[in-house]
């Protein structure tokens, strides 16, 4: 049995590796979104608590095009770099208590965190040529709320708390879930605004791109794709007669 558990590991192990790549593939196409796997700065370490961060801050910020911000952006986020820090180091804690007390035991806990901390990784390492603010988007709390609900389960199991209080690992989950709720509409009044200007600049994208062989190089400016790329795949939907072309 010991065997048999110890191949599951090394298989779930490296399912991770290869779904974790696949992502990487094709990423250094393009000259304006490359991701730096080895020239990673200390920028991206940053962004990553920023993106943990993100559902106990107000500061969330409205990205628009090319990766600049608007919103109530106090400090510039450094508000929610701290929170992320202290996230991170509960996450550290709460892990070498597991491994302590056996991680088999928590292993639903380990892996929603595991799941929410690896798509607040890729999205700190993913984005980050789109400017640090990029990291406070409110679609983001989706990643970072996964981590906490998985913290908060996982601290609930190991009953980190005085042994004359009853605390219920439901109660602890439903008192989190209330609270990404409550973000979760905060990133959407946020958002709600950007409506009308997300319209706007779509439709005027989809106007350059249906004249994509007359079209300007401003025209078709596009923060991940040069204007060539843009031509090439616009040629394909076009002989396909796909999207705006069928």
């Amino acid at each position: 049995m010991m065997v048999a558990s110890g191949y599951r590991r090394w298989i779930w192990a490296a399912s991770a590796a290869v779904g974790f790549s696949s992502y990487l593939v094709g990423s250094g196409s393009s000259t304006h979104h490359v991701v730096g796997i080895f020239s990673a700065s200390t920028d991206v370490i940053w962004r990553l608590f920023a993106v943990l961060g993100l559902p106990f801050i107000i500061d969330t910020a409205v990205i628009f095009g090319g990766g600049t911000g608007s919103g109530a952006l106090a400090y510039g986020g450094a508000d929610a770099v701290l929170v992320g820090l202290f996230l991170m180091t509960a996450i550290g804690y709460a892990m070498w208590l597991a491994v302590r007390s056996g991680p088999s035991q928590h292993a639903f806990s380990l892996a929603l965190m595991f799941y929410g901390l690896g798509s607040c990784a890729m999205i700190a390492l993913g984005r980050s040529d789109l400017g640090p603010m990029q990291a406070l988007s409110p679609r983001y709390v989706t990643a970072s709320a996964i981590t906490v609900v998985g913290l908060a389960f996982l601290l609930a199991e190991l009953r980190i708390y005085p042994p004359d209080r009853d605390f219920k690992v439901g109660t602890v989950g439903t008192a989190v879930a209330v609270l990404m709720l409550l973000t979760g509409v905060y990133g959407d009044v946020v958002e709600w605004p950007m409506g009308r200007y997300r319209r706007d600049n779509l439709l005027k994208w989809s106007a350059a791109v249906a004249n994509y062989q007359s079209a300007t190089d401003a025209d078709l400016a596009n923060p991940h794709y040069t204007p060539e790329q843009i031509r090439a795949l616009s040629a394909t939907i076009e002989r396909h007669h796909l999207s705006l072309f069928r």
